[in-house]
């Protein structure tokens, strides 16, 4: 692991509780998050959860689905499994948890799940946030589960409103991700209705939806365990089924220890040719424009097709103001592979800037990309050299809104957080200068973007 055993991580703090964090040794990289934990209670009540990774044979695979949790015995289980395109539904599970330890650290045996054995470790953050990993032999996934509060007993149609979504693939997965919006009608039917609008980047299918209008159906028991569909697929590419489990509606799915949120639910992709993908539903609460503004923390997970290293994987975290519309970050950029043409594996000091333009048409979509008029992308100064990234931003308030980037080009795609800035004070660490790069070299340049 890491360089010679030690593994070093970049780390952007959103606020003193909750920082954006990726591996930055050069070795290797990936992105995630890193929380206060709170071990207030041992968990207990319903839960929601997602995992995603890779079966035995590297194939992508996820699961998502509801449980319940009195004392050591988990119960009342319900998931969805896409493994490889293999879909199942409905599987019901239990299981045994052992006591966790001062490190709110334990274990879950006993799961079967579609056919498959899981062990899973937990990692407790606070008493409705849990950090899962599969360590058995079968599969290796990595996930999240999140309390459910009255949604545990109280689910229906009505607890989903209006709402971005969110999704993307893992690293063994079709490159792809998904970004939305929508508003539900119908509630008190079952199946209710939604309609809204979309954008997709499905490198491998070579499949793209831009502000499309997307619309179906969804239907959420009373244990919180549901399933969304996409009449056509989203814009016509295979985004079209999902599995959604609702969460606690006083739970920030980003930040757990944020106060403010308003919960949502789990998602996973039911698309036999997209295993592996899994996101989240925030609810809408402020898509005006006039809200995004403040300093904000950001990251992606960038997976591509450059011809230097196909299916590799840059990583950025940055931090910056969003002033008068316009957006200017500093951060950090973990590029192991050299996708990105440059010869620094990992760089500090990098500025990415623009302009996001309201979509006029709907409400809470920003754009930004050469195809627009002026042309706004992204500019971006990677260890000194300079490229554009297309990209889409949806608004689910001020304090929580979604990017990805749009390339019709079998090039690259990511998608991440972007999340307002809280208070700094009382980080657990000094904070030191950031070393500056020297102005960039006029001859050089990144192979693409």
């Amino acid at each position: 692991v890491g360089v010679a055993g030690t593994e070093a991580l970049g780390v952007q703090f959103v606020n003193a509780s909750h920082a954006l964090i990726m591996q930055f040794d050069g070795s290797a990289t990936s992105s995630g998050s890193m929380d206060t934990q709170t071990l207030t209670s041992a968990p207990s009540g319903g839960f929601a959860f997602t995992l995603s990774g890779v079966d035995s044979t590297y194939a992508p695979v996820g699961f998502g689905g509801v449980f319940s949790i009195s004392g050591t015995t988990l119960s009342n289980g319900y998931s969805d499994v896409n493994d490889a395109g293999t879909i199942s539904t409905a599987n019901p599970f239990s299981g045994t948890l052992s006591t966790a330890d001062a490190y709110g650290r334990g274990t879950i045996t006993g799961i079967t799940i579609g056919g498959a054995t899981l062990s899973i470790n937990y990692y407790i953050v606070g008493p409705e946030v849990i950090r899962i990993i599969d360590v058995d032999a079968t599969d290796s996934a990595v996930g999240s589960a999140f309390g459910q509060g009255t949604n545990a007993t109280a689910g229906n149609n009505a607890s989903l409103g209006s709402s971005v979504l969110a999704l993307a693939n893992n690293p063994w997965s079709s490159t792809y991700g998904a970004l939305g919006q929508f508003t539900t009608s119908n509630t008190s039917s079952d199946p209710a209705d939604f309609s809204g609008v979309g954008d997709v980047d499905d490198l491998d299918n070579n499949l793209f939806a831009q502000a499309s209008a997307m619309s179906g159906t969804y239907s959420i028991a009373s244990d919180g365990y549901g399933s969304l569909i996409i009449t056509g697929g989203l814009g016509g590419t295979d985004v079209s089924a999902l599995g959604i489990y609702l969460t606690d509606p006083n739970l920030n799915l980003n930040d757990p220890n944020n106060s403010s949120g308003g919960g949502g639910a789990l998602v996973l992709d039911l698309d036999t040719s997209l295993a592996g993908g899994t996101g989240v539903l925030v609810p809408q609460t402020d898509s005006s424009a006039a809200s995004f503004t403040g300093n904000y923390g950001v990251g992606w997970q960038s997976f591509n097709y450059f011809s230097s290293c196909g299916d590799c994987e840059f990583d950025m975290i940055a931090q910056g103001p969003m002033t008068a519309g316009a957006l200017s970050l500093t951060g950090l950029v973990s590029d192991p592979f050299i996708t990105l043409g440059t010869p620094d594996v990992t760089s500090s000091g990098d500025t990415f800037a623009g302009t996001p333009l309201p979509d006029s048409a709907n409400i809470g979509r920003y754009s930004m990309l050469s195809t627009n008029v002026p042309a706004n992308s992204l500019s971006a100064t990677i260890d000194g050299a300079a490229g554009t990234f297309d990209l889409i931003i949806y608004q689910a308030s001020g304090g929580q809104l979604f990017w990805m980037e749009w390339d019709d080009t079998d090039f690259s795609g990511f998608t991440g957080p972007v999340e307002q800035q809280g208070s700094l004070a009382g980080l657990p660490a000094t904070r030191k200068p950031v070393a500056r790069k020297p102005p960039a070299k006029t001859t050089k340049k990144l192979k693409q973007w």
